[in-house]
């Protein structure tokens, strides 16, 4: 019994150390405002922290940097927080704003840093955001926009121009995105994309990806495990051919009831279904169907292992 009761009093110590370890925690808020030519471009690094981007009028860059310190003690935090280091470069054509943490905070467990910024960007200027930890938003662009994060979920909305989304673990969620080419890609999280007009390109190796509303191609839709829903309901000009593949999951995709194309689905376990009258020559299999819609042109490969595959009307 004493054993378990020292056991119990070394337990409740560690977790009174841990509690208490980041008591103190100091902020600082540096502001800074630069002049850029409404069709320029921002560029914003980070280790640790959230970024926002919003929009404005103006010919010039807003931002705003929260600089967060937690330490033992308050002395250690404020040292932490003059430690770290954003180096703006700045013209009229562009802004690069980059974010240096201290290297020795690497070696102190009990210590912990983050910058969050906030940035007001001419509508028509470019963007491109990157966070190691933290999450990313980018919002209202007339202009070409890049996120990528590798712990932290990116959200793009209301962009007039190409985008493209990365992310090692976190979801991605895109709406009303209208360029030429919308890239998403993220390893473990779910890919979300709403009212989408371009040729799209969605990548996920852990989670679902869910297309709705949109408007050009689904050039490559591509998840290891995780189901895929596609519905477009307007298809580009000269699209190119179209290939939504899950290794575990279900693929659906929604066409408009005048699309013509050459269909090969193939299933290795599931049920195949069709709202489409598709001609079929040859041999009729019970896991794959090979055929023509109307008068066949863009290629469209429907392939999961475990799962079923449904072709079905917008």
């Amino acid at each position: 019994m004493k054993k378990y009761s020292v056991l119990a009093v070394s337990v409740l110590f560690l977790l009174a150390l841990g509690t208490g370890a980041l008591a103190a925690q100091v902020q600082e808020i540096e502001e800074k405002t630069f002049t850029l030519a409404k069709e320029g471009s921002v560029s914003v690094e980070n280790v640790a922290g959230d970024i926002v981007i919003y929009a404005w009028n103006e010919d010039q860059v807003k931002m705003i940097a929260t600089k967060s310190a937690r330490a033992v003690t308050k002395k250690r935090a404020e040292e932490l927080i003059e430690a770290i280091e954003i180096e703006i470069s700045a013209n009229e054509d562009k802004i690069d704003i980059n974010t240096e943490f201290p290297w020795w905070n690497r070696l102190d467990p009990t210590s912990s840093l983050r910058v969050d910024y906030e940035l007001w960007v001419p509508f028509s200027a470019k963007a491109r955001a990157e966070s190691v930890s933290g999450s990313i938003e980018i919002m209202e662009r007339n202009n070409d926009v890049w996120a990528k994060s590798v712990s932290g979920t990116i959200q793009i909305e209301r962009i007039k121009g190409d985008a493209e989304t990365k992310t090692t673990s976190g979801a991605i969620k895109m709406t009303k995105v209208e360029g030429e080419t919308i890239i998403a890609d993220s390893t473990s999280g779910k890919v979300t994309l709403q009212e989408i007009t371009g040729i799209i390109e969605a990548h996920c190796v852990s989670g679902r990806i869910k297309i709705t509303d949109s408007k050009g191609a689904a050039k490559s839709v591509r998840t290891t495990s995780g189901s895929i829903w596609v519905e477009l309901i307007g298809i580009a000009e000269s699209p190119p051919d179209m290939v939504l593949t899950s290794v575990s999951g279900d693929v659906t995709l929604l066409l408009p009831s005048n699309i013509s194309a050459e269909i090969d689905a193939k299933t290795t376990s599931g049920r195949i279904s069709l709202e489409f009258k598709v001609l079929v020559e040859g041999e009729i299999e019970k896991r794959r169907l090979r055929g023509t819609i109307g008068q066949g042109g863009i290629r469209i490969t429907l392939k999961t292992t475990s799962g079923d595959i449904s072709l079905e009307k917008a």
